[in-house]
């Protein structure tokens, strides 16, 4: 995959700021899952999900992977998803980590057709149209480029507005955006999992995180190899 172009989707791990540049584009019919995964927090989780529900775009479905928690998130997400198909729980018998999670959340996406997996912390509270900003982005690219994007990410803001620091993407050289009408977007080579937008094609072409890495730099490996 040729290198990746962050949206223009601010992202923040309290609350989102508003961006004012919007670039909208017609968008074909394309299944999204959104991967969330804990591990006991879900005073945390609670609020990312009534985020992601609550998109302008949303998600097809939202696959919830929990790392053996014992602080009564399993029990919650249980209780949250019970009647539902848009939510899929993923309770695993151990902690594998944010790596191992996103791997399972990965497969099981990828068992359900996703066109496009959202990746994001329990701890980020997306912006009501951090989803559809990112889809807006790649909908509005020439076949050639969308056929080489690999993966999309958001910018990720602190609770006081501010960059957050750990966050950060790292960019390439050639930071000028691929979308000359979306001048703040800018070319990366590596993101966090806090708000990803990966292409099903990009995971077909490398396969999944390495589980093993558990939280050391899982996001950063798998994202430079996208």
């Amino acid at each position: 995959m040729a290198r990746i172009t962050p949206a223009i989707a601010p992202v923040h791990r309290t609350h989102y700021s508003h961006f004012d540049r919007v670039c909208r584009t017609d968008q074909l019919e394309i299944c999204i899952c959104c991967i969330l995964v804990t591990h006991n927090r879900g005073h945390l989780l609670r609020n990312a999900i009534s985020s992601i529900i609550s998109q302008t775009k949303k998600p097809d479905f939202v696959v919830i992977v929990d790392n053996n928690s014992s602080d009564g998130t399993t029990d919650y997400i249980e209780r949250i998803a019970a009647g539902r198909t848009d939510i899929v729980p993923i309770i695993l018998d151990q902690n594998h980590g944010g790596a191992g999670g996103f791997y399972y959340g990965m497969i099981a996406a990828m068992e359900r057709d996703a066109d496009w997996i959202w990746t994001l912390d329990d701890d980020t509270v997306a912006h009501s149209t951090a989803l559809e900003k990112l889809l807006d982005y790649a909908s509005g690219l020439e076949n050639c480029q969308a056929d080489n994007i690999g993966f999309l990410a958001s910018r990720v803001n602190w609770k006081d507005g501010s960059v957050h620091k750990m966050n950060m993407p790292g960019f390439l050289t050639d930071r000028s955006p691929i979308r000359s009408d979306c001048r703040d977007s800018k070319q990366i080579e590596y993101a966090s999992f806090v708000s990803i937008l990966i292409q099903r094609k990009a995971i077909e072409r490398v396969g999944f995180p390495i589980k093993e890495l558990f939280i050391c730099f899982d996001d950063v490996e798998y994202t430079k190899r996208i």
